[in-house]
This record gives C-alpha cells, structure tokens and sequence, in this order.
C-alpha cells in the first residue's frame, strides 16, 4: 500500500476557535486506523519549524497533504510560539510549504480574494479548498463526521473534485439537522492550479540532480561502506558509494542523499565528520550551496562551518571552517545514465556484461546497454558500464575499448564532442576517434583521424 502523509494544523487560541480545533480531535486515531502517517501539530506544537520537519521527513514520499484547522487572516495561517500567535504558512513561504499539495483550511480568511490561497495556488500548490467568510461549526460527530469525509477521500486517492463533491454531498445530506450546512455549503471554495490531480500525483516534485563529488586532492567523495563510515574523498572512480543526489530545498539550501538512500548529516552539530545516516531533513542534514562559478562549490553547514576535506582529502570530510579554501571548495561531476546508438541504428553493448569489447549489436536497451557519462569537466567524460568498470581505450588506444577499469586515468578519459540533435563523438587518449568499425559489425574502437558516420553517436 502506497503511503499517505497528512499534517494537521490546529490550535485553540480564542473562542471562534474552539469548534474548528475540536474537528481535529480524533482525526489522528481515525486515519492511522487506515494505515496513514499523521502528524497533528497542536496549539505550541503548531509552528513553522515544525511544518518544515515534517514536509523534509521522508522527502521520498510526495504524497503529502495538509489540513489546517483555524487561525488565519487573509495572508497567513497561524500556529503558537512562546504563547504568541506566529505565522506558519504566509504568503512569503506558501511555495516552499504548499507547492504540489493539496491544503484544506477552515481558517475562512486566508480563502479570501487575494488572499494566501490565491498565493499558494499561484505558486504551484495543486488545491486549496476552504470558506470565503466564517465558519459555523458545531462540536456534533455528524459535523466532523463531513470534514473527515473529505480527508478520507484526498487519502484514498481521489481527484480533488471528487473529494470536493464528497464533502458538498455530506452537506447537502444533512441540511435539515441545522443551519451551519446550508451556510459552509453555500461557502465552500476550491481554487486549484492542476485539474484532476490526486494525493498521488508526484506532488513534491523535489529538484535533485546525480552527480559525483571530487574534493582538492581530485578524488571522488565516497559514502564509505555504503553510508556505514563518514564521507571521505578517496575514490579514482565513480561507483554506488560515489554517487550522490543533490536535493534542491529552495532559498540557497541543499541536502545530499547517497546511494543507500540515506541523507548526509553534519552529525552532532557539524562536531564530528558527514555521515549518510539520516531518513530525513532537519537542521544537520541541511547545507548552504555556496556557488564559486566553473561547477565548484562550498557547503556551509547548520554550526555555520563550511564543510572540509580535511588533510587535503586523507580525513574524513568535517564541517569546521570558518573560510572557504582549497579545502573546502568541491567539485561537481554531473552524471548522466544514457543508452546511445551507432551508425547502424543498433545501441552500443557492453557485451558479456563488460567481459568483452564493447560493440553496436544489439535492437533494445537493457542493462548490457546502459552507461553513465561522467562529466569531469566541460570537454571531458568517463564511461561506466553496467559492470560499474570504467571503458577504457585498452593498450592506448591500439585495442577495442572494453569496461574493465576500477579507475579513470588517461586511458579511461574521452573528449565528449557534442555534434547537437543528441548526437557526439568520442576522442580517446590517442587522439583518435572512436569509430564503430566495419558500419557496427566489429567492436569500438579508437582508430580514426577524423570524424564521420561511423564516428558519430546518438543517444537513444
């Protein structure tokens, strides 16, 4: 069963409140009965760290939405914070907190025209259901029996008009009980960016990119026996343990997930080195991208240290610097996981899963034909086969290329010439071409002077 994470927002600041806070009572025990993640943020609990917490938690799952029960004004939803009322959604976070959810308020002020749901939509959030004036609620189970209705139905995956309708129909079914369901009927307003869009829909659609890290001494930064051992810069080669997502959080801010799916954590506070060791985004796990122009960067962590190589790469990597160095400037190497075709229309295979030289032979994409281009600089690739070896240019160039290198050095490094249309050409170490010999029937190999249609490649 495909996981469902809801928020509940609630709190009891004044009487107005009181009844649209008691909806949520019990909300928690109801849907966990059906196998759903809630988390209820209550009166101090109810505060913009708290909501941060939880849309980073599990950042793997988009299917998130949240329910706020009451205290708005027309530009925020309002939480507690030191028995003050505090801002938790607004109009200047409403993208980072609702872009790609669903929201459904009874706090009828933030509904207004112009008011944050109007921002949050316009800012990406799929819906925001809601009241354009106050809310009449009674402390009855058939009143809250409605509302629940309705967060029954986003969870279970229906559409957003759907669910709008199922929580009308409630309505519309108990007019005769009291005149609060005539009233929050005639009230009711859906605003939404996306049509027919569902819980399940990818609806935090988190900005990550693959890429492979080297620090100053040119080595790749390895999450050390899969994410068991903190971050070091010890690797010639680019594997699973090298291998990290970049997740982009918004306003400068990143976080970095290795292989073992895992979030890379300045544990302790920055006090002892990365760790990939975290299921989640808080505090430790978040890191300042400090942009330095040619694909390097810094990270600066939540102690306001950037992050070190320290020992020029021999130790692991820490975050106790209080200027960015040589150090402390890394490198990004994108990664891009292709299948490519030859002049005879067929993908390039690594054939005998690398045991053998690589050839254009094969009419599908699978796994043989499936390679990683690393980029190391802006001219400038390895190719990792399905083996996890790196292609090398055997004997300099005088043998068929073949994946059976753990490192890249001269012999494993090609110029990527970009011929546009998704087309390129491949240099190896010799200064030569690579060439698909014979229209494809014989193995790679780089023998050419100059490059033609058996030179030329087209990613698949």
């Amino acid at each position: 069963m495909n996981r469902v994470d809801i928020l509940i927002i609630r709190n009891r600041c004044d009487t107005a409140t009181e009844y649209t806070n008691w909806v949520g009572e019990g909300l928690t025990v109801h849907l966990r009965d059906r196998q759903m993640s809630v988390v209820d943020l209550s009166d101090s609990e109810a505060n913009p760290e708290n909501v941060v917490n939880w849309l980073n938690f599990n950042p793997g799952n988009t299917r998130k939405a949240i329910i706020a029960l009451d205290h708005g004004s027309n530009s925020a939803f309002y939480g507690e914070k030191g028995g003050l009322l505090v801002p938790v959604i607004d109009k200047s976070n409403a993208e980072h907190l609702t872009k790609g959810l669903h929201v459904y308020t009874l706090a009828c002020s933030t509904n207004a025209n112009g008011g944050l749901g109007d921002t949050a939509v316009s800012k990406g959030c799929f819906s925001w259901v809601g009241y354009i004036e106050p809310v009449y609620a009674t402390q009855t189970e058939s009143f809250r029996e409605c509302i629940w209705s309705y967060v029954l139905a986003i969870a279970d995956g229906k559409t957003i008009e759907q669910c709008t309708e199922i929580l009308r129909k409630a309505y519309r079914d108990r007019v005769n009980e009291s005149f609060i369901y005539q009233y929050n009927l005639d009230r009711l307003l859906l605003r939404k960016s996306v049509s027919n869009s569902t819980i399940f829909t990818f609806n935090r659609d988190l900005q990550e990119t693959i890429l492979g890290i080297t620090a100053c001494n040119g080595m790749f930064v390895c999450s050390e026996n899969n994410g068991s051992s903190p971050l070091i810069s010890n690797r010639t080669w680019v594997g699973e343990w090298e291998t990290f997502s970049l997740v982009e959080l918004g306003k400068g801010k990143v976080a970095l997930r290795a292989t073992n799916g895992l979030f890379v954590t300045a544990e302790s506070g920055g006090s002892q080195p990365l760790i990939a060791n975290r299921a989640w985004i808080r505090g430790w796990e978040t890191f300042e991208y400090i942009d330095q122009g040619n694909n390097q960067f810094a990270l600066r962590a939540c102690n306001g240290k950037y992050v070190c190589a320290e020992n020029n790469g021999a130790s692991a990597l820490i975050a106790n610097r209080n200027a960015i160095g040589p150090w402390e400037t890394f490198q990004r190497r994108p990664l891009r996981t292709i299948g490519f075709k030859a002049c005879n229309k067929k993908f390039v295979c690594a054939e005998t899963n690398g045991s053998m030289p690589l050839i254009a032979n094969r009419d599908w994409h699978r796994e043989w034909e499936t390679f990683t281009f690393v980029e190391l600089d802006s001219d400038h690739v390895a190719i990792r086969a399905c083996n996890g070896k790196f292609v090398c240019a055997e004997d300099n160039g005088l043998n068929p290329l073949i994946a059976n290198r753990d490192w890249i050095r001269s012999w494993e490094t090609f110029d990527y010439v970009d011929l546009g249309n998704n087309r390129f050409a491949l240099k190896a170490c010799n200064g030569k071409f690579v060439c698909a010999e014979n229209n494809g029937a014989s193995s790679l190999i780089a023998n050419r002077s100059s490059q033609g249609e058996w030179e030329t490649f087209t990613v698949g």
